[in-house]
C-alpha cells in the first residue's frame, strides 16, 4: 500500500510541476514586455545650414534647421510633442513645454548662441527646430555649433541628445 500512495504522490506532483513550469515561464515572458514606470525616449538630431546660415550673415532670414526624430525605447514614433507649427520665423519662440533646448552648449570662437525661431511637428516622430544666431545682429561664424535637445513628455518618458550644426564657408 505504501507503494500505491507513493505512486499517486509521484504522479500528482509530476502533473503539478508540468502545469506550473509553463505558467511561470509565461509570466516571466509577459513581465519582460510590461511597460516600465520611466521608460526612455530615443532622440536623434542633426543640424543643417540649409543654404541660409552662411558665415558673415545674420538675421531671422538666415536660419538653420535642426532635425529631430523621437521614438520610444521600442522604436515607436512619438508624435504628440507639440503643435504642427509654432512661429513664423520673424522672432524668437518658446518651444512646447515638453522640450528643452540648449543652443549654447559649445560653439565656435566669437559665435553667438542658437535660439529657436520656428518649430514644426511633421508627425510620425519627426520634428524641425529652426534656429538663428542670436542676438539677431550677431553673424554666423564658420565651425561646429553643438546643441542639446531634451524632452520629457506627460507619460514621464524622457531623453536627450547632443547634436551638431556645421556652418561652413562657401569657399
Amino acid at each position: 500500500m505504501n507503494m500505491q500512495k507513493s505512486s499517486r504522490w509521484l504522479i500528482a506532483s509530476s502533473l503539478l510541476i508540468l502545469i506550473l513550469i509553463p505558467l511561470h515561464a509565461s509570466a516571466d515572458k509577459d513581465a519582460s514586455h510590461a511597460p516600465a514606470g520611466r521608460d526612455a525616449l530615443i532622440i536623434q538630431t542633426a543640424g543643417n545650414a540649409v543654404g541660409f546660415a552662411i558665415p558673415g550673415t545674420s538675421g531671422f532670414s538666415q536660419s538653420a534647421d535642426l532635425s529631430v526624430v523621437v521614438t520610444t525605447g521600442r522604436g515607436e514614433p512619438v508624435s504628440d510633442l507639440g503643435p504642427a507649427v509654432i512661429g513664423n520665423g520673424s522672432f524668437v519662440i518658446s518651444l512646447p513645454p515638453e522640450w528643452t533646448f540648449q543652443g549654447n552648449f559649445t560653439r565656435p570662437n566669437g559665435a553667438c548662441a542658437l535660439l529657436p525661431n520656428q518649430f514644426f511637428n511633421a508627425g510620425n516622430g519627426q520634428y524641425v527646430i529652426r534656429v538663428v544666431s542670436h542676438p539677431v545682429d550677431c553673424a554666423w561664424v564658420a565651425g561646429d555649433y553643438h546643441y542639446v535637445v531634451q524632452i520629457k513628455n506627460s507619460s514621464q518618458l524622457q531623453g536627450s541628445a547632443l547634436g551638431v550644426l556645421p556652418i561652413r564657408s562657401k569657399f
